[in-house]
């Protein structure tokens, strides 16, 4: 079930985003690289569908970025089910974002 605009959708993305950042901010990419990584994506992951909802473009180009970021330390050989994911939502994301 999801949120609409008018049921705080919009502001709980907001929240989500903000919690993943604080993760991140207080995450060791050396000591914890998966962990890091995977608040990179979640953050992608974000700030795609705050893109669509607000109708801001560039949050999707941040988002490439964000999932730019965990492939650095997602790679194929490490967590290929991970990896996957990721490169799945970065090329929806790229897809779109040409559109």
């Amino acid at each position: 079930m999801g949120l609409s605009d008018d049921e705080g959708g919009s502001e709980k993305l907001d929240e989500a985003h903000s919690a993943f950042c604080a993760v991140l901010e207080n995450t060791d990419i050396e000591r914890a690289p998966f962990q890091w990584a995977i608040s990179q994506s979640m953050i992608g992951a974000v700030l795609v569908r705050l893109g669509e909802w607000k109708h801001q473009p560039a949050l999707r180009h941040e988002a490439v970025e964000a999932f730019e970021q965990a492939l650095t330390k997602l790679t194929r050989e490490r967590v290929p089910r991970q990896w996957g994911s990721v490169q799945a939502n970065l090329g929806h994301t790229l897809y779109f974002a040409s559109r």
